[in-house]
């Protein structure tokens, strides 16, 4: 796992523009030199090392060294007397949880008393493991130390396309973009528009970074617009982790997508397992579901119009309740041995763990499934419905849990919406999986619905397509895409 961030800091940690004024018009004033540059050429000189700025600004000056330090010695003067509104909000408070979980570092292509005076005026000494500024080298250069020449993976933050660049190995480092900052960057991992949404950006890298522990990615992007490359084998690439903002942005990544897997089979998009989002949304759009696919009908063109062919379907199906099923499963009588409960609400986080042991057992052999750990399971499975109101109807078997149903009312008021039915391997017979729709069917008359949704299933098997068989209302269709680059 991840446990290295690295920041850079002017535009990134804090702003000092006007530091930059106040220093330029005094180094004017004292060397009897009328301002050449108004305040927003000063501006563009902005994270520039500081030799190559003074040169620019003063190339009359011959001692560049003494010229240097007065420099940082005006900037810092007006930093101390001007503190306020000198840190970007929320700097404390974000370093300091941060560094509950990460060790934190700095690097910058200023000088050591510039980041002193930072951790001077933010008071976050004490969250820095280490600073390393440009007397002891390039961004690069520290950059691969606090790495050890990238073996490890991190975190970097910067406001600027020149600390992308500083990433020798981008695939042990995100770049995670302060759009916030002084300039623009339209290569990145991720992209923050305020500092405070820095730790859910991380989440979401340590989520991916679970999942894909073993396998070699990579991130493509351009802009806001970024997929996940994930090297299955030297004949299969899978595509994932999709955020996919512009589309001609889109059309730039898959160019890269197509070079990057010459000489194999490309398919996707899937994220590693079925917990997690993935497939395309490809009819129906105008059915808003949840959760569902957040490609658009255009999106899902650009990678057909680029040779990418159907390879998988799945639906979600709307359909009225078979009653004549349901009323043959009610008659339907298990042993004593079992027993068969539903639970509702902030009930059902109770059950997590069983879930998690029956939803691995239940789900092992299924197309493109990787294991998931209990923690992305919590994360992803069941921490991202917050906004329903979840029911589980469960089956135990003596003491052990070997079925359940994960179903909830349509955000809507629609319907009701069955999204995932496990049920153990030793255990997957007809009458177990008829108890649990006759038991969740109660729960959906009860609440005065006569529809169900059952979500995300795969066209090619038939087992749940039975109940509802002759009951349709309405399909939505989803799609993996395959592009055979093997040529």
């Amino acid at each position: 796992m991840i446990k290295k961030i690295v920041f850079d800091l002017d535009g990134t940690l804090w702003q000092t523009r006007s530091s930059y004024i106040y220093a330029y018009k005094a180094l004017c004033k004292k060397y009897n030199k009328l301002p050449t540059k108004d305040f927003d050429e000063v501006l563009k000189y902005m994270g520039v090392k500081v030799d190559i700025l003074l040169q620019e600004l003063f190339p009359e000056v011959v001692d560049q060294i003494y010229l240097i330090r007065e420099a940082l010695n005006y900037s810092i003067e007006y930093i101390l007397n001007n503190p306020d509104g000198t840190c970007f909000d929320h700097v404390y408070d974000v370093l300091k949880e941060l560094n509950k979980e990460y060790e934190i570092y700095i690097i910058s292509n200023c000088l050591k008393e510039y980041v002193e005076t930072f951790l001077k005026i933010s008071n976050t000494g004490s969250f820095i493991k280490a600073f390393y500024t440009i007397e002891l080298g390039e961004k690069s250069f520290h950059l691969a130390n606090i790495t050890n020449n990238f073996t490890d993976k991190a975190i970097f933050v910067g406001d600027d396309i020149e600390d992308y660049n500083q990433i020798d190995n981008h695939h042990r480092v995100y770049f995670v973009h302060a759009k916030y900052g002084y300039k623009d960057c339209n290569t990145h991992d991720y992209s923050i528009n305020e500092l405070s949404e820095l730790c859910n950006v991380l989440n979401l890298i340590q989520k991916k970074e679970r999942i894909l522990l073993g396998f070699e990615y990579e991130i493509v992007s351009r802009n806001d617009t970024n997929v996940t490359l994930i090297k299955k084998s030297e004949k299969l690439y899978y595509f994932g982790f999709l955020n996919l903002k512009n589309n001609d942005d889109l059309q730039v990544v898959i160019d890269k997508l197509l070079i990057k897997t010459k000489g194999a089979r490309l398919v996707g998009p899937i994220d590693g397992n079925t917990f997690y989002s993935y497939r395309f949304a490809a009819s129906n759009f105008d059915l808003k579901l949840y959760p569902d696919c957040n490609n658009t009908q255009e999106q899902y063109d650009i990678f057909i119009k680029n040779g990418f062919k159907d390879k998988d379907h799945y639906s979600s199906t709307i359909g009225f309740i078979n009653k004549r099923i349901y009323d043959k499963a009610k008659k339907i009588k298990l042993s004593d041995e079992f027993k068969i409960m539903t639970v509702e609400g902030m009930d059902c986080y109770n059950y997590i763990s069983e879930l998690y042991e029956v939803a691995i057992d239940a789900f092992k052999s299924a197309d493109y499934y990787e294991e998931i750990s209990k923690a992305d399971f919590i994360d992803l499975y069941l921490e991202n419905i917050k906004l329903c109101n979840p029911y589980l109807c469960l089956i135990y078997h003596k003491n052990e849990l070997i079925a359940f149903n994960f179903f909830y009312e349509d955000l809507e008021k629609r319907f009701f919406v069955s999204k995932t039915i496990g049920i153990k391997k030793a255990y997957q017979y007809r009458n177990i999986l008829l108890k649990l729709i006759s038991y969740s069917y109660d729960v959906v008359i009860e609440k005065g619905y006569d529809k169900v949704l059952y979500h995300f299933m795969k066209d090619n098997t038939g087992t749940l397509r039975a109940i509802y068989k002759g009951y349709e209302i309405d399909k939505k269709r989803y799609v993996l895409v395959e592009y055979n680059n093997e040529k």
